[in-house]
């Protein structure tokens, strides 16, 4: 069963070290979100669908996963040896399946929003470091990873779907997130590290996203600069 919505933020915000004036929050609203037309008509892509999509942008022996708890978080920075070395973010379980890509389901019925809501989503994260007093590198700084970033986003953007259709839609945005070994350079990331990013579906296809910089790129078939490790979403 997920966590209620509140409990899961504040677990998740508690992993960033925050001044003492952020003591009281007052968490930015997300603003509307802006679905694809078979979503707002209460038509949503099913698990499967999700599924066959990804898999048409991965490698070949793409791996569906349902009962594997997701890497959120890996060992510190510099303990890796030998063959899991990696530069970038820490080392997490996702390089222990022996198999990539991995693509983690979690839901059953998914909502894509337009590829025009993604620079509203990282306008709220960046309004969310505000409210705490903070900024987006300085939260990445402190630890705060992307797949923190991306669950936040995915869990406020579904209390306005909640809020907007009255009653639980039967849904949830399609907002994930993703681990990528780099084969170039992408502005913060160079190529050889590892990070993750967050990962969108919408109606001009996946994006991926580092909130952090506001970068973002279309996921492409076979596009030789990313090697995509991990998939939850």
């Amino acid at each position: 069963m997920r966590p209620p919505y509140l409990l899961l933020c504040a677990a998740l915000l508690a992993a960033t070290p925050l001044p003492q004036s952020a003591a009281t929050l007052k968490l930015p609203r997300m603003p509307s979100p802006e679905f694809v037309p078979s979503v707002s008509a209460g038509v949503p892509l099913s698990g499967a669908e999700i599924r066959i999509q990804l898999q048409s942008l991965l490698p070949a022996g793409t791996v569906l996963v349902r009962d594997v708890e997701a890497p959120t978080a890996g060992t510190e920075a510099g303990t890796e040896t030998g063959s899991e070395a990696t530069r970038g973010e820490p080392h997490t379980v996702a390089a222990t399946l022996g198999r990539h890509p991995v693509i983690d389901l979690a839901d059953s019925h998914y909502a894509p929003l337009r590829q025009e809501f993604i620079p509203v989503l990282v306008d709220w994260f960046e309004a969310l470091a505000t409210s705490l007093d903070t900024t987006p590198a300085q939260m990445r700084a402190a630890g705060f990873r992307t797949n923190k970033v991306a669950r936040l986003m995915r869990v406020f953007t579904a209390v306005r779907l909640h809020r907007d259709h009255g009653q639980d839609p039967g849904m949830e945005p399609a907002i994930g997130w993703c681990r990528i070994l780099l084969q170039q350079d992408w502005g913060r990331c160079l190529q050889g590290e590892t990070h993750t990013f967050v990962l969108v579906a919408t109606d001009r296809g996946w994006f991926i996203i580092d909130p952090f910089t506001r970068r973002m790129q279309r996921l492409e078939k076979d596009d030789p600069r990313w090697l995509v490790e991990f998939v939850v979403i």
